[in-house]
């Protein structure tokens, strides 16, 4: 008999989230993605929220809810409330299954989303019924992927080993064509010709706002990390500041952008 442990379970009440939305707007089952696990007399509560009755709400709620107690069967039981299409009775909800400390909220709708978010931060929430996640939560750089937890990228089906082979794979083109532009420039070709490089490339790449943890940054982004650190060193030249010295002002640029990403992170995960 297999064991369910927590993270196969919220694996597979994300899952059944899918299949919830996919039976609201009448698309196929999800439930092959939810393998079928024996009991071992760990149980789990999931505080269900909904806004309103609503056929679909209700077709989502009914899906979860289905996929969840054939893949687990007693292990799993439901504490379902309806907000009767009141805000305030959604925070009142939420706030109870917090109190209660269910092992997942599920919000069905925006604004039960909402107030499960207000309500903790430490239970995971699953949202359904919501048009736009980003606008829903508040925030302004979400894109739908779910950064770098790659364990979280395959239980959605987000194939990301192939989105790390493929960043490797660009990113020694990148530099092959980099090395061939640079022995172009010199005339010459040896194995000293960039020792410097990381020192400047690598506050340009987190001044563009890429982590060093992963899972964020952009092209765009790395492309004003480059001017905005590229103008700094030119002045450094304009400047009459001593060759021997701007080697040491760039590592201290290093350093104060890789401190200044270990504090956003830190404060991201606190989020």
């Amino acid at each position: 008999m297999r064991k369910i442990t927590r993270r196969s379970f919220l694996a597979a009440a994300a899952a059944c989230g899918a299949a919830a939305a996919l039976t609201a707007c009448g698309g196929s089952s999800a439930s092959s993605a939810v393998a079928s696990a024996a009991a071992d007399g760990q149980k789990f509560t999931i505080g269900i929220c909904q806004l309103v009755q609503h056929a679909a709400l209700d077709a989502a709620t009914q899906g979860f809810e289905d996929a969840l107690t054939a893949s687990f069967g007693e292990n799993v039981t439901f504490d379902f409330q309806n907000a009767q299409g009141d805000s305030a009775t959604c925070a009142t909800i939420t706030n109870g299954f917090v109190s209660a400390g269910v092992d997942l909220i599920m919000a069905n709708a925006t604004p039960a989303l909402q107030a499960a978010q207000s309500a903790t931060n430490t239970i995971p929430v699953l949202g359904t019924s919501v048009t736009e996640y980003g606008v829903a939560l508040g925030l302004t750089d979400f894109d739908g992927i779910v950064g770098g937890n790659i364990s979280v990228a395959d239980n959605l089906g987000i194939k990301a080993r192939n989105y790390i082979w493929s960043a490797y794979i660009f990113q020694g083109l990148f530099a092959a064509i980099g090395g061939v532009v640079m022995m172009t420039r010199q005339f010459s070709a040896s194995g000293n010709l960039a020792l410097q490089g990381p020192m400047e490339v690598i506050p340009m790449v987190i001044v563009g706002g890429t982590s060093m943890a992963g899972g964020r940054g952009g092209a765009l982004k790395t492309v004003g990390g480059v001017v905005l650190l590229k103008i700094i060193y030119n002045a450094m030249t304009m400047f009459s500041i001593p060759a021997p010295l701007q080697p040491f002002v760039k590592g201290l640029i290093l350093l104060v952008v890789i401190v200044s990403d270990k504090y956003m992170e830190r404060r991201h995960e606190k989020v």
